[in-house]
């Protein structure tokens, strides 16, 4: 948390660099990938993946953390914001936690790195939100073109 009450810190980046291994299986199953898969009505009607402009969303997570996340263009990468600060993709998506959340993970010993995202400085009030258009990843703080 930042010093000042009007602020908070963010983590923004790859969430495969912050979710532990051991939990990474299950937080995909919960969240369908991250609104990669269809509900499972749509699967029932043979309907297996979202489009792209539905492969995102907000997510509270079974530990209580709410977080944004949507995949990105074309899958693994390097990727450029708006400030100019660059992420690196592994696992096809970008998402953004609240800065505690990261740093749990590299205090515990953690497998995972929060250093491959970047911490972002947003509005006390912020709540997380995304939305994907052709390739952009809009945080509502931070812009993310993936193509």
């Amino acid at each position: 948390m930042s010093a000042n009450n009007n602020t908070k810190e963010m983590w923004v980046g790859d969430p495969c660099y912050i979710i532990d291994m051991s939990q990474w299986a299950d937080v995909l199953d919960y969240t369908r990938y991250f609104n990669l898969f269809s509900s499972k009505e749509a699967m029932g009607k043979g309907e297996g993946y979202n489009p792209k402009d539905k492969q995102n969303g907000v997510f509270t997570l079974k530990d209580g953390v709410t977080c944004a996340v949507s995949t990105t263009a074309y899958g693994d990468g390097y990727y450029p914001d708006d400030e100019g600060r660059h992420y690196g993709v592994d696992a096809g998506m970008l998402g953004i936690f609240p800065a505690e959340y990261a740093r749990t993970f590299q205090r515990n010993g953690g497998e995972r790195n929060p250093h491959l995202g970047h911490f972002i400085t947003v509005p006390a009030d912020y709540k997380v939100t995304v939305s994907y258009d052709e390739g952009t990843i809009d945080f509502g703080v931070v812009c993310i073109n993936t193509k």
